[in-house]
């Protein structure tokens, strides 16, 4: 996941060009007289031109291999073709195939190869960097092979001009531009120590070379003077002199502020350029180094704070690029004016000339906008340097007791950067890298102002995202020594990330100040913050709060869609799923990323899920409605079309048990069934030649036209030929749907209850148990008790005639399980048959057929160990009771009281008959008064609404009766 907070590995890069030095210029002849580097024309020292390309110019000579490669071309000619057309690649595939005879050419044009892939900007990075490191290391092996070889002077140079100009630039860029960071002034020293040394070496060579020349044969002399090695080898001094002044001055700069050598060494240099060199003062038309000098020691001027002595070469720097006629030299120069400018407003700024500073700041930004308005990164520098002015000024107001203006000017720091950030969110990153590295390492978050918080948070996350790269690339590695290092980058890690969630929770928490477009961020870090934690709820609600909260931040559709991915792993989690706060969390991330991005891909997607958790969640209503939406093209579309009606017809179910439903309404929802069936079976061809599997695309249209059907029995006595014609040839049209046929036998019986034909679901029953003999046990139980359950909620709702239609039909059921069991007494065990005999006497007991119920119970507790089953010993009083036999269910009533414990419902059965049979005995009614009261003090609800109600009625009858009794 691409996450805030990375700066960009490129920010320095298109900052700064290297410093130029002097090159070759007009022949120089030495003196024969033996006095080493003299030169017969002193000002000739300094007409020389700006830049260090060398010109390796005598050339070993090329070995032909003479065989049939060199005899169809000349291998050496098309390798420089290669090179010159910059076709890098190809080259590396032919030095492979054909390598040059001769080593040094070979390694030449090896780093040619690495030098190109530094400059490639396709590459990556790191393949840049790895690329001009290899380069280097081949240049140093050339030197080290070869240290006699004509042109190893050149090599040594080139070295020291690749280790100044590229090697260090990043570093040196960053610090010169943003203060840099102290990991950046670590690897700038690192790289200066090596360039110091190897001009120290340089120049010592130099010199004896220059005194070998002095002694050897004029001959040779001659030659070597013709082949201009003698003028390369007196030009590279002023070179390397003046190469290794910038290498110390960044030296210096890569040292701590307070460290004694970095003032000894910036004055050394200041000295040898006032005094010794005559760079500051002989015109740049004739040296071409004036300007660049002068800012070298404004600069080193400004570190050991002489304020005056560094305007005044500042100035003088700007000026002299100014009065430049040549436009290419001129642009070329542009480094240094903008080195120039900023260092004026440092030199200000550090000598508390605010008003000069801000001066200085607007002429910088005039510069930026003249010449490169697009820059980003020259903004940026602009935006830190107006910042730094600010953050002086607080410090200064702070010293000297104003808290307020230092509180304004702390405030007025962040403006800048802020203003960048929001006109370019793309660079943001980049804009928090520069403050990142600027910052104390144990900075306090209470402390900071949001936007440096949101700099802090994103930098953490970086180093966190950086030190995961060193752990992945050392594990990959499969060194066993490593388990160490990789315990303690681990646990940098883990100190970054807990540092960054500090950070961020602070400012989520306290909101107060943070500006609105800063806040989804700092809850988007923090939510990427707590997923590389490990911690995936904390983090998905995060990213919730994002996508839900803030849905116009760049990330909010990525941090929707990752709230609902990590979401939904934990509902899948067996250890999470059943606590509530996972499937709220779930069931919400969904609702945001179809709500707040119904365009995007992902929620196009994920739509279906969404409808399918609140088919679990028993919302059917809702997601029938949110199936309707998945789009034609999902890859679950036909299922969606099949659960839509399945949760249409579980909505329906729910709706037609209450008793105030509108019958236009009730209407409506069935058809919607219908429907919906229909429409499933419209897409079965479709699904068919798009290779839907067949077998479970028949499952689905038989349970659609099933749940039609039994929709269609929701409208009455009118709808039922329907229901029945719909499952018409079922079995036949459906084969391989056991599971189904059960209730496609109870639409059969309940649509010939309602149309009165009950002889015709008689003969239904045989028909069914003949065509599947092994499952009709277990469809028939099924049935039978759905049946039930329905004529239980029917008589609760008051509802009758319905309720002994119902009955009627469970008691067809019980017989035909009955006559099913007896058929083959092998199919059941014992204690089966046992509960099909107490099932069907229930279901008599029912159907009100109480003489026959009160037989099939009272034969059922014969049986030796029924006797104590208080189902069957309440089922035979309730059968007594109805056949007004009150003393005879009385004693029962009361077994079942003694049986069970108080508050269970059955119990609260058992006692109302048992009272009810003594009003009826005309027993004293004020104990049974008693009872009732006392049982209501008890249990307010008396085991459910319908009993309370008719413990009530008995309890008034019996007041009454009191009432009525004579005096």
């Amino acid at each position: 996941m691409k996450r805030r907070g990375h700066p960009s590995p490129d920010a320095n890069r298109r900052l700064i060009s290297e410093p130029r030095a002097p090159a070759r210029g007009p022949k120089t002849r030495r003196s024969r007289s033996g006095l080493g580097l003299m030169i017969a024309d002193r000002a000739h020292l300094f007409r020389i031109v700006a830049g260090f390309a060398l010109v390796l110019a005598v050339p070993a000579p090329t070995a032909r291999a003479g065989g049939p490669e060199d005899r169809r071309l000349d291998a050496g000619q098309f390798r420089k073709g290669l090179k010159d057309r910059g076709l890098t690649d190809l080259l590396e595939l032919y030095l492979n195939e054909v390598p040059p005879a001769d080593p040094v050419e070979a390694l030449l044009l090896e780093r040619d190869i690495r030098l190109a892939q530094h400059t490639d900007p396709a590459r990556s990075t790191t393949e840049r960097r790895h690329a001009l490191l290899e380069a280097d290391r081949l240049l140093e092996r050339l030197i080290a092979e070869h240290p006699d070889d004509l042109r190893a002077f050149d090599w040594r140079l080139e070295l020291g001009r690749s280790l100044l100009q590229r090697e260090a630039e990043p570093y040196y860029s960053s610090i010169l531009y943003r203060g840099g960071t102290a990991a950046e002034r670590r690897s700038l020293a690192e790289v200066m120590e090596r360039a110091q040394e190897l001009f120290g070496r340089l120049r010592v060579e130099l010199a004896r070379e220059l005194d070998r020349l002095d002694r050897i044969a004029a001959p040779t002399y001659e030659r070597l003077e013709l082949s201009g090695y003698i003028e390369r080898i007196e030009h590279m001094v002023p070179q390397a002199e003046y190469m290794e002044r910038w290498v110390r001055f960044y030296g210096a700069l890569a040292r701590e502020p307070n460290d004694p050598l970095r003032a000894s060494e910036l004055g050394q240099i200041l000295d040898e350029l006032k005094n010794r060199s005559g760079l500051l003062d002989n015109p740049h038309s004739v040296t071409h180094v004036q300007a660049q000098t002068l800012l070298l020691a404004g600069m080193a001027a400004r570190l050991m704070g002489d304020a005056v002595a560094a305007t005044g070469y500042l100035e003088t720097a700007l000026a002299t690029v100014r009065r430049i006629n040549d436009e290419q030299e001129r642009a070329d120069l542009s480094w240094v004016v903008r080195l120039a400018l900023l260092e004026t407003v440092r030199v200000h700024r550090d000598d508390h000339r605010f008003d000069l500073a801000q001066r200085a700041l607007r002429e910088f930004e005039s510069y930026v906008e003249a010449t490169a308005p697009e820059d980003f990164g020259l903004r940026l520098v602009l935006a830190l340097a107006e910042s730094s002015v600010r953050q002086e000024q607080a410090r200064l107001a702070r010293a000297n007791g104003d808290r307020k203006a230092a509180e304004q000017f702390e405030n007025m720091r962040y403006e800048p950067l802020m203003k960048l950030a929001r006109e370019r969110p793309a660079a943001r990153d980049e804009v928090y890298a520069s403050m990142y590295g600027l910052m104390e390492a144990q900075v306090q978050v209470t402390e900071l102002h949001p936007f440096a918080g949101g700099a802090l948070i994103a930098g953490l996350l970086n180093d966190a995202a950086t030190l995961s790269g060193e752990i992945s690339a050392a594990r990959s590695g499969g060194e066993p020594t490593l388990s160490s290092p990789i315990e303690e980058l681990e646990a940098r890690r883990l100190a970054a990330l807990d540092r960054a969630i500090e950070a961020a929770q602070y400012f989520y928490e306290s909101p107060q100040g943070v500006p609105a477009d800063l806040l989804p961020e700092m809850v988007y870090n923090l939510g990427v913050a707590q997923w590389q934690r490990g911690r995936r709820l904390e983090a998905a609600r995060m990213f919730l709060a994002v996508g839900r909260d803030h849905p116009q931040f760049p990330q909010a559709q990525w941090a929707a869609t990752a709230a609902v991915q990590v979401a939904s792993e934990l509902a899948e989690d067996p250890s999470l799923r059943s606590r509530p706060e996972i499937q709220t969390l779930y069931l919400e991330a969904l609702r945001v990323l179809t709500g707040n991005f119904p365009r995007s891909d992902d929620a196009r997607y994920w739509q279906f899920f969404l409808a399918q958790l609140l088919q679990e969640l028993g919302r059917y209503e809702e997601a029938a409605v949110a199936f309707a939406q998945v789009d034609a093209g999902h890859e679950y579309y036909v299922q969606a079309a099949f659960l839509r009606v399945r949760s249409q017809a579980e909505a329906l179910r729910e709706y037609a048990v209450d008793s105030s439903a509108d019958a236009a309404d009730l209407a409506r929802r069935v058809a919607a069934v219908v429907e919906g069936a229909d429409a499933l079976l419209g897409l079965a061809d479709a699904a068919r030649s798009n290779g839907f599997d067949d077998t479970l695309l028949r499952s689905f249209l038989a349970e659609g036209e099933l749940l039609a059907a039994e929709a269609l029995l929701h409208l009455g006595k009118e709808s039922a030929p329907k229901s029945l014609a719909r499952l018409e040839g079922f079995e036949q049209g459906y084969r391989g749907q056991p599971r189904l046929l059960g209730r496609v036998l109870r639409v059969r019986i309940l649509a010939y209850e309602q149309l009165g034909r009950l002889d015709e679901a008689e003969r239904t029953l045989p028909e069914y148990v003949r065509s599947d003999p092994d499952n009709a046990g277990a469809t028939l139980q099924a049935l039978f008790e759905s049946l039930r359950e329905e004529v239980s909620h029917l008589k609760a709702r008051g509802q009758e005639e319905s309720a002994k239609r119902k009955a009627a039909s469970a008691l067809l059921l019980a017989r035909q399980i009955d006559q099913w069991a007896s058929a083959d007494p092998a199919r059941v065990r014992p204690d089966q048959k046992r509960a099909m005999d107490l099932q069907l006497a229930q279901a008599l007991l029912q159907a009100e057929q109480y003489d026959e119920a009160g037989r099939a119970f009272a034969e059922y507790l014969s049986v030796k160990g029924a006797t104590e089953d208080v189902r069957a010993i309440y089922g035979h009083a309730e059968c007594l009771y109805q056949l007004a036999r009150y003393e005879q269910a009385l004693s029962l009533f009361h077994q079942v009281d003694q049986a069970l414990s108080a508050g269970d419902e059955l119990w609260f059965k058992a006692l109302l008959r048992d009272l009810q049979c003594r009003t009826r005995l005309k027993h004293p009614p004020e104990g049974i008064i008693q009872v009732i009261r006392q049982q209501k003090f008890l249990h307010d609800d008396l085991g459910s609404p319908e009993l309370r109600r008719e413990f009530e009625v008995l309890l008034r009858e019996n007041e009454k009766r009191v009432r009525s009794r004579p005096e």
